[in-house]
């Protein structure tokens, strides 16, 4: 199924006003992968999405503090009202501080997935209000430009 880059950029935008209005404490939201470079091929690629929250209850990897429900039930908001084709080909990362710790330096067999992360582009930005928070996110994103 052929998925041109502007129906893409059409669903993304979707996705951004949908987890702006949903998501807590969202800090970011980076497309990553293919689509980011001139690799995207419109018949196979999917679309990477990172949505970066500093609410610790959405996280992937910490197992203590993760609401499995939660991070479903988001999921599926921030995927409504976009095409049947981008839900089949997308790819949408819900991840806190604490995973983007843990995913950096974790390669999966095609290349490093926090630093792919990092580097992706940034479609939305929220400046961080706690400072420790900031400390850690600022350390993270140095540690990713210096490697």
């Amino acid at each position: 199924m052929r998925m041109s880059k502007d129906y893409v950029l059409e669903n993304l935008g979707i996705v951004k006003r949908n987890a702006v209005g949903v998501v807590p404490s969202l800090l970011e939201i980076r497309l990553f992968g293919r689509y980011q470079f001139d690799n995207y091929d419109e018949m196979t690629s999917d679309v990477d999405i990172m949505l970066l929250t500093s609410d610790e209850s959405l996280s992937g990897l910490n197992f203590f503090r993760r609401d499995s429900c939660k991070r479903s039930l988001l999921s599926e908001a921030v995927l409504q009202d976009t095409g049947r084709k981008f839900k089949e080909r997308e790819d949408l990362k819900l991840v806190s501080l604490f995973d983007m710790g843990m995913l950096i330096g974790r390669d999966n067999e095609r290349g490093d997935i926090g630093r792919n992360m990092y580097k992706g582009e940034l479609s939305y930005c929220k400046f961080l209000r706690n400072l420790i928070k900031l400390g850690e996110y600022l350390f993270q994103k140095a540690w990713v430009r210096m490697s």
